[in-house]
């Protein structure tokens, strides 16, 4: 499982980035992070394949709080990097 959290100001930024427009609508975000995600995703699976190694890739899941995503990975161990993208923070968690 590979998990990324990001503040709601960098999703704005990366929704900007995506569709060429700002917005507070939690749909329209959610749609240009699910479509970020599969673009990363996408493009990570085919250099993957090239190299000859197989990979199936699920949809996307959001989840609404910190919360929720601690109890979803609350048993489960892995490795977490933190970034930054122009001023906004976030974190990729990744385990198997």
């Amino acid at each position: 499982m590979i998990t990324l959290v990001m503040s709601k100001e960098l999703v704005k930024s990366a929704c900007k980035l995506l569709i060429g427009e700002e917005s507070d609508d939690n749909e329209v975000l959610d749609d240009a992070l699910g479509e970020l995600v599969n673009i990363v995703a996408g493009k990570s699976k085919s250099m993957l394949q090239e190299k000859g190694i197989s990979v199936t890739i699920t949809l996307p899941r959001s989840y609404r709080s910190i919360k929720e995503l601690k109890n979803t990975l609350s048993e489960i161990k892995g490795i977490q990097v933190n970034f930054t993208f122009d001023q906004y923070p976030f974190t990729f968690y990744l385990n198997p």
